[in-house]
């Protein structure tokens, strides 16, 4: 079986300071050489719902900056995007490099990639060609000729890990943080267009691409059909998902039997698709995936008392991201209901976090004048999806600072309740309120606080003891005419982190 065409994008993961966001692309970040330029992300696939996602300078979720041609020689790459490579002791792989990108999430996730592609490979080289770049951990040379002068030649060589080391190198403030968690094996999206796949080839093919294959495992003659996929769409297009890796063979014969405009898209169309709409929604939900792994990470650490659970307001926004973001059929069967429902399970993982999340706020209040707007913060709180504790009454019995502690976690928020009188010492018998406020504003805590002034409060000339600094802290006014919009500004507050 040979491949007329075969193109992959491989995708490496890095992680950046996510304050960098707004700078990114600007040729402060690169130390005022414009190594990349910044790329407007338009898709016709994407409806008119989520577009803002991708396109909207200030609000879009990503930016996408493309390493410019006459800056491919700093990489050790050949100025030429159509220019020949071919990997160590595999003169018979011959491939090219094309576009080189950084995608940049705004929340501090980032990816590279290579786009890929070659012409008239079997099968074998092209499952010998994905296992060698994914592997970005090896040392395989990737050679090349050029031109020393006009009669003489000599070789260039380069590996994977180099080629990354030095793309990362040129965004700056982003190499010491995106280096350490880099070199794993990295991820891919391909395609490739055969004349003709029969059922038994078909079978063989994708469950060698299910596996991962590169030579050395067995293939299974028993194909698990859970991981084929053919899209709605286009029924010539065979996909196949693992963790990994999201790879399709497209039917050239099969495409003609149905229309020969398929055969016209599968020409000219799908590269660009797959280019433009496919990487894009591949590399958002992956991006749900890391931070899923993180929260999960955190969440074992706080099990083993190294650090709190995950606020709820975190868990929530990633539920909230994980939507349909085309009105594409066949991209969100792919996608949404296969790659993030059967293969990474995300739906049941968040919920999982959800059931072992930590409060995300501790609502502290005086019972004298402060009941009732306590109760309305918490409810606005919780309507938003944040996982609140207010009630301080359920903390009398036993160790009160014991019970304290537990309520109170690091990363959490504070709101004040600030009432006349809730700051004097010995009203109603104990204050307990000053108690919670003394632990939130402890040096060695990092709990955020949020004033909320409610009936004309003012703060006494002379601050209680170990709360000398209160009154520097966020601050909120409400009172019966800015109601509503006192409660949405608490909510914003928490929601930015």
């Amino acid at each position: 079986m040979m491949y007329e065409r075969f193109e992959m994008s491989l995708i490496v993961p890095f992680w950046y300071n996510p304050s960098f966001y707004e700078k990114i692309g600007t040729e402060e970040d690169t130390g005022g050489k414009p190594y990349f330029q910044r790329k407007a992300i338009r898709s016709n696939r994407l409806n008119e719902q989520n577009e803002d996602m991708w396109k909207d300078e200030e609000q879009g979720l990503v930016r996408c900056l493309e390493l410019q041609q006459k800056y491919r020689k700093n990489l050790g790459l050949h100025v030429k995007e159509n220019w020949t490579y071919r990997m160590e002791n595999r003169e018979d792989i011959p491939f090219k490099i094309s576009k080189v990108n950084g995608w940049f999430f705004k929340r501090g996730e980032g990816y590279l990639t290579l786009h890929v592609r070659a012409d008239s490979l079997d099968e074998e080289q092209v499952l010998d060609l994905r296992a060698m770049l994914t592997d970005v951990k090896a040392e395989k040379k990737i050679c090349y000729t050029v031109k020393t002068d006009r009669d003489k030649t000599d070789k260039a060589e380069f590996t994977v890990k180099n080629l990354i080391r030095k793309i990362l190198g040129m965004f700056g403030k982003f190499e010491a943080e995106a280096q350490r968690g880099t070199f794993l094996r990295a991820m891919n999206l391909s395609y490739g267009i055969v004349e003709e796949l029969d059922p038994e080839t078909s079978g063989i093919y994708f469950e060698k691409l299910r596996l991962n294959a590169d030579g050395s495992c067995q293939v299974s003659q028993k194909i698990d059909s859970s991981f084929l996929y053919q899209v709605e769409k286009y029924p010539y297009i065979n996909w196949v998902v693992s963790e990994e890796s999201l790879a399709g063979t497209a039917d050239m014969r099969q495409a003609l039997d149905i229309a020969e405009k398929n055969v016209r898209f599968l020409r000219e169309g799908l590269g660009p698709a797959i280019s433009r709409d496919y990487l894009m929604v591949y590399l958002y939900y992956i991006s749900l995936n890391a931070r899923t792994e993180q929260l999960e990470k955190q969440s074992r650490e706080a099990s083993n008392d190294m650090c709190v659970y995950p606020a709820m307001r975190k868990i929530r926004h990633l539920q909230q991201q994980l939507v349909m973001l085309t009105n594409q059929i066949h991209i969100n069967t792919l996608f949404y209901r296969y790659l993030c429902t059967t293969v990474w399970n995300l739906p049941e993982r968040l919920e999982w976090l959800e059931e072992t999340s930590e409060d995300d706020v501790f609502i502290s209040y005086r019972r004298k004048y402060g009941g009732y707007p306590a109760r309305l913060i918490h409810d606005k709180l919780k309507q938003s999806g944040c996982k609140v504790f207010y009630d301080y009454k359920s903390m009398r019995a036993g160790d009160f600072n014991v019970q304290l502690a537990k309520a109170m976690k690091n990363g959490m928020y504070v709101v004040a309740v600030l009432t006349p009188e809730c700051l004097d010492e010995g009203v109603e018998g104990e204050n307990y309120m000053l108690k919670e406020l003394r632990r939130a504003m402890d040096s060695g805590n990092q709990i955020k606080v949020i004033n909320v002034f409610v009936d004309g409060f003012s703060f006494p000339v002379e601050l209680p003891q170990g709360l000398e600094k209160i009154d520097t802290q966020h601050g909120i006014y409400m009172d019966a005419e800015n109601l509503d919009s006192a409660l949405e500004r608490v909510v914003d507050v928490v929601r930015r982190g």
